[in-house]
Parts: C-alpha cells; sequence; structure tokens
C-alpha cells in the first residue's frame, strides 16, 4: 500500500516540508524518486502506508501492525545494510510486540479515543528497530521509555490526513527511541505498566496476564487480516453481506425499501460518518460503502473512493434507507444485514470479516492480484516484477536496502 500511497497529496505535503527544511540523505521514500534521511523516511514512508486506508490488520493489537514497523525498518535497514534475514527477525519482534501491547490496554485504550496504530504501533515500531540494532533487554525497556513518552494519535481525526500522519510518526518515534536507547539516552524502564505511565494514563485497562499470554495460533502475525475493500476495516464485513445479497438476488437498487444492519457498538465511534463528502469519509461511512456494494461499485478499487461517488443520487438514496443498531457486548467483526424489497421480500447475510484464510495458497493469489493492481501503475511492469522479485528472495538479501531501493521510483 505505501507505492500508491506515495502518490497521495498528503505524501506530496510531507515530501515538500521535509524539503523546505533542508532534510538530505540516502534513504529511500517507497513510490518515489527523493531520497532522505532514515527518521524522516519513516515517517513520510509511514504516512504513505496508511494513506490510503488499504493496509493489514490485528483484532489483538486493535489497529494495522505492519505500517509503523516495516517503515522504520527499511529506513534502518538500509542505512546500516541489514540482512533480510534479520529484516525478518525484526519484523516479527515488531508485529508480536504490536499484539502484546494492544492486549495489555484494551479495550478503554481505544474506547477513550486513542488511535491504537499511531500509540502501540509507537512500541512495535521500537521492538522492530531496537531487535535489528541488537539492544540489550535493559536498553530496549528504556527505548520502550521513550517510545511511551511520544506515543500519539486521536481517534478524532479519522477521516483526515492525520489518521495516516499517525502511523508515520509511530514509526518515526519508534525508530529515534531505538537509536537513542542504543546512545545512552535514559528513560524509564517500566514506562508501560508504572504510575502515571502508558497503560495507566492511556487506559483504565491493564491486562498483564493476557499480554504475556499466549496468542491463538501460538503468533499473533498468524491472525493476520488483509484487506480487500479499500476502506476501514469495520466497514468490511457490512460490505461482504450487501455485496452478497446483491450477487444472489440480482435486484436493482430501486427496489430497495430498507436496510437493517447489526454491528458491534465500537464501529459508531469509528466508521459512522453519516453524510460523507469526500473520498476520503466515503471509507470512514457504514452507510456509504454499504450503499456502493450494493450499486455494484467496486470497493476494491482505490479510485472508487470519490467526492463524486458521495453526491451520486442512487447512493445517497440508499444511505437514507438504512438504519444502523449498534449492538453491545458484540463480536467486533461481525455484520449482518436484513434489506427489504418493495415487495415485501426480506434478504438476510452476515459475515464475520475476523477470520484468516484458511487456504494460504488462495490469499497468495489475492495478495499477488492486489499488488499488481496496485503497484504496477505506479512503478511499471518492468519495476513491480523487480519489486515482487526481491520480497520473493528476501530472506536471502545481504543487504535489506537492496529492497527499499527496488520500491522507489527510478
Amino acid at each position: 500500500m505505501t507505492v500508491p500511497g506515495a502518490q497521495e497529496e498528503l505524501t506530496d505535503i510531507l515530501v515538500a516540508e521535509a524539503r523546505e527544511d533542508g532534510v538530505s540523505g540516502k534513504a529511500s521514500l517507497v513510490g518515489r524518486r527523493e531520497t532522505t534521511s532514515p527518521a524522516t523516511a519513516a515517517l513520510i514512508n509511514g504516512a504513505a502506508s496508511h494513506a490510503l486506508d488499504y493496509d493489514d490488520v490485528n483484532f489483538a493489537m486493535g489497529g494495522h501492525p505492519t505500517v509503523t514497523v516495516v517503515p522504520a525498518l527499511l529506513a534502518l535497514g538500509e542505512q546500516i545494510k541489514a540482512s533480510g534475514r534479520l529484516f525478518i527477525e525484526s519484523f516479527v519482534a515488531g508485529y508480536e510486540t504490536s499484539g502484546r501491547v494492544g492486549r495489555l490496554v484494551a479495550p478503554s485504550h481505544y474506547q477513550k479515543g486513542f488511535h491504537v496504530t499511531g500509540t502501540v504501533g509507537s512500541f512495535s515500531a521500537t521492538a522492530a528497530a531496537g531487535r535489528m540494532l541488537g539492544l540489550t533487554e535493559k536498553q530496549l525497556a528504556v527505548a520502550f521509555g521513550i517510545a511511551a513518552t511520544q506515543a500519539a494519535g486521536l481517534k478524532s481525526n479519522f477521516g483526515t490526513m492525520c489518521k495516516p500522519l499517525h502511523a508515520g510518526t509511530a514509526s518515526e518515534h519508534g525508530l529515534r527511541a531505538a537509536r537513542l536507547a542504543a546512545k545512552g539516552f535514559t528513560a524509564r524502564g517500566d514506562s508501560l505498566e508504572c504510575d502515571q505511565g502508558f497503560a495507566s494514563s492511556q487506559s483504565d485497562d491493564f491486562h498483564a496476564d493476557s499480554a504475556l499470554g499466549e496468542p491463538p495460533s501460538g503468533w499473533h502475525l498468524r491472525n493476520n487480516l488483509f484487506k480487500y475493500h479499500a476502506a476501514c476495516y469495520l466497514t468490511h464485513a457490512p460490505i461482504e453481506c450487501a455485496r452478497e445479497i446483491r450477487l444472489k438476488n440480482n435486484f436493482p437498487p430501486e427496489r430497495v425499501r430498507k436496510i437493517l444492519l447489526r454491528i458491534d457498538a465500537g464501529a459508531d465511534r469509528v466508521c459512522n460518518i453519516p453524510h460523507p463528502t469526500t473520498g476520503l469519509e466515503a471509507k470512514f461511512s457504514l452507510r456509504q460503502t454499504v450503499a456502493m456494494a450494493l450499486t455494484g461499485v467496486d470497493t476494491a478499487n482505490l479510485a472508487s473512493y470519490t467526492e463524486a461517488v458521495t453526491r451520486e443520487p442512487r447512493i445517497r438514496t440508499l444511505r437514507e434507507k438504512m438504519a444502523i443498531e449498534f449492538k453491545p457486548d458484540w463480536v467486533h467483526s461481525l455484520a449482518e444485514m436484513a434489506i427489504q424489497l418493495d415487495d415485501g421480500t426480506t434478504l438476510e447475510a452476515s459475515h464475520d470479516s475476523g477470520l484468516p484464510w484458511a487456504d494460504i495458497g488462495k490469499q497468495r493469489q489475492a495478495l499477488e492480484a492486489k499488488f499488481d493492481s496496485l503497484v504496477t501503475p505506479v512503478l511499471g511492469t518492468a519495476g513491480a516484477k523487480r519489486l515482487r522479485d526481491t520480497i520473493d528472495r528476501i530472506d536471502s538479501l545481504g543487504d535489506v536496502g537492496e529492497l527499499a531501493r527496488a520500491s522507489a521510483r527510478t
């Protein structure tokens, strides 16, 4: 997602800001021709990775784990010429940390209004960069302290450029925290759990047993969820319900009398913009995305999310016919939908978007198709092939900078 996200206006602004500040360096920017300093590359690549809200999800974290980890590792790995194997080890360390810290402070941390990708993601990036730098246990605890005092991100900014900025700042903060700790910078080593520390100041919960317990399937990474619709992940189950009903019954949208959606109450404060007016707001609107699915709009296509689609008459009419029941103590990823047609017929569907695909081969095919559709328009056929080939042999790379440079535009 970083390659197409690098073409977005918010990425242009961040690059322009860095250039105006005179930031220079040899760190690659994914999907672009410019280079910059490692810290700035982590910031810009992280923001670009989340710009289109089409990146992976893990419910143990409660956010997007990869977008803070990989940008920090690409920037640091290119700088120190880390091996591909070390990159993978460091990625796993960061990813697993995201699940554990997420579990530590869930659910009230997110319910209070904190964007987990920006907050918990700061620790993910720190753990990843710390592993790549070979920090000692004591140094890593200090690095977590440095990260804790910088961790931030507010859900109130969903639907604006600040949401992806949270991912970028978390990646930058994590990289900086690990590097400062390696140089002897000081911080409390118990900043996650101490009084007025991260957990006590940003959550009403402190679940040490959950954080330290065995993840489902043994690793949080095994429960990674990939996106196949370019919108907030909590809209995915409703979109699938709408698609199933439309494809099985083949009716025109004009026949819809009422739409009832049942979904977890937490979605009300995440993706319930009732009257979106921009493409970005559309990604965080249950009514909009369901209406798009019911009218046959390709919700997997980035180009579908525009200001124009929010004004489309049929979609606006469907939005007004939709009622949402926000259910407390509901499965977070489950949606149920009932659509009443003009002849009184009621059509129903349910979908749980929180289940990882069991067929790994099928999932790889879907991810390859997604990769080609997103990367080829930016890097070209040869560039996309070069990047995919580099990814396929990442565990044998002597210098992960090869991956960073393959992701850039030539």
